[in-house]
């Protein structure tokens, strides 16, 4: 299933204009490409929002965040819990 990243962005309160169409969810950097969101979750041992940058670079239309990383980009968006956001 596909869905456009403007859908998606209304449910986290955002309002983007674009015709990026997402088809999947990751929350490996390594698997970001186009049409991918990237999810970074603080794991036991990891935050995954260290990769968020290296996700955007790979291709991923947005990450969703739980913590913003040094470098500043407007794909990037700060999310309370990477897990819900995912629900």
């Amino acid at each position: 299933m596909y869905l456009p990243l403007s859908q998606i962005s209304k449910a986290f309160g955002l309002d983007i204009e674009s015709k990026t169409m997402i088809s999947s969810v990751t929350t490996d950097s390594r698997d970001a490409k186009a049409g991918t969101i990237f999810v970074g979750m603080k794991g036991k041992n990891e935050d995954g929002s260290k990769y968020a940058i290296s996700a955007l670079n790979n291709g991923a239309a947005l990450a969703l965040v739980e913590n913003l990383p040094k470098e500043e980009n407007d794909r990037l968006i700060k999310v309370p819990s990477g897990r819900l956001a995912m629900i």
